[in-house]
């Protein structure tokens, strides 16, 4: 089997991107044959070492590229920006579709205005939310349009996909909105058959009895450090010895920090920056609990499984998909979301029971083993 694989850009860091590089070293060690094409791509190495795949880029020689591969199938790791290549590839080759995020214009289905969910199915009210609603990133009205066209694109390239693969209900549910036949669409297993045991909680054993708590990821709006800061604010109303690490990096930081600021915590709250994969582990192993405050509509956050293998109990908002990692694995906690203060109380609720003694692991054989499939069965159907 050969499998063309798509994605927009390949850089070191991304989720979708780790996930890639994870299920090619799987396509590789079945004796199946991959490639990728992207619009670019930087390192490759960030998560055990080169891919060791072709890669390509859609340069003027792609087409030609695509050809001397002579892919089987392809999958499409769903981007907005890869739509028009995508639609002509597909009219040679059988589509599949891993969707890694919401597929609404903004990418988000959040209106920053009330930070409120958006049910709605794309539609020529987005172009209205997109400023009244705020759901947006302040861009100028071309780029609004040109993301509402290309949104419509991927819905439509949903129809012409032999199947379509979500990691959550909460993904299923989104694609459901926007008029999917849920029927196309199938659960799979994220981390491929990773979390099979992911362990006990790995205490930290220190001196002091300061409280560390942790965040890994981009800081933008929709990721809500913004809540986690307000709740870290409420621990120290009560009292609580408490230090917060912020690893990542994005646009919204300079106003984290500012927040920082004016809430007269910048000595209980660090903002680490972007470090590379062998520091973060650093950072899992000095951590007490790791918290995931999204208020968007996460599809799943690779970064629960990763804290939870690290052995670090895990705080998530009931948001997207984030809250179905607690039917999975032991030790996640739920807090209501975009609630501080309800945050602030699970997060001691996860500190009291850090010690406990271990039960089972929750994981679920619930979702299919997207490699296989993909590759012995949804394949074979049209080859």
């Amino acid at each position: 089997m050969r499998l063309l694989q798509i994605i927009d850009k390949y850089h070191d860091g991304g989720g979708k991107e780790r996930f890639l590089y994870d299920l090619t070293q799987k396509i590789r060690a079945n004796d199946s044959e991959t490639a990728v094409i992207c619009l670019d791509y930087s390192g490759t190495s960030i998560w055990g070492g080169e891919i060791g795949c072709e890669m390509m880029t859609f340069d003027k020689a792609w087409r030609d590229n695509v050809q001397a591969f002579k892919p089987d199938a392809l999958l499409w790791h769903v981007s907005p920006n890869t739509t028009d290549e995508v639609k002509e590839l597909a009219l040679k080759y059988p589509l599949f579709s891993i969707v890694h995020n919401v597929t609404c214009p903004a990418g988000t289905r959040l209106f920053r205005d009330k930070d409120e969910i958006c049910m709605c199915s794309t539609g020529l009210k987005c172009m209205v939310n997109w400023y009244v609603r705020r759901c947006g990133i302040n861009k100028a009205p071309k780029e609004a349009f040109r993301l509402f066209k290309k949104s419509q694109a991927t819905h439509d390239l949903f129809k012409q996909s032999k199947a379509i693969y979500v990691a959550t209900q909460a993904m299923k549910q989104s694609l459901e909105w926007e008029g999917i036949d849920p029927n196309q669409i199938k659960l799979f297993d994220i981390t491929l058959g990773s979390l099979t045991d992911v362990g006990p909680i790995n205490n930290v054993t220190r001196q002091d009895t300061i409280l560390n708590i942790l965040y890994v990821g981009r800081l933008s709006y929709n990721k809500g450090v913004q809540y986690l800061i307000s709740a870290i604010s409420e621990l120290k109303t009560r009292g609580i010895d408490i230090a917060c690490y912020i690893v990542g990096g994005g646009w919204y930081e300079d106003r984290l920090i500012n927040l920082v600021e004016d809430k007269e915590l910048r000595q209980f709250i660090h903002f680490i920056g972007k470090v590379d994969s062998v520091k973060i582990k650093q950072y899992y192993q000095n951590a007490d609990i790791v918290v995931v405050p999204s208020i968007w509509y996460e599809a799943a956050g690779l970064v629960v499984p990763e804290a939870r293998q690290a052995g670090k109990p895990v705080v998530v908002f009931d948001s997207g998909g984030l809250s179905e990692w607690s039917h999975m694995m032991n030790h996640i906690y739920v807090a209501k979301r975009k609630d501080s203060f309800d945050l602030a109380n699970t997060i001691l609720t996860a500190k009291e029971q850090r010690h406990t003694e271990y039960n089972d692991n929750l994981f679920r054989t619930m979702y299919t083993d997207i490699y296989q499939d993909l590759l012995e069965q949804d394949c074979e159907n049209y080859l």
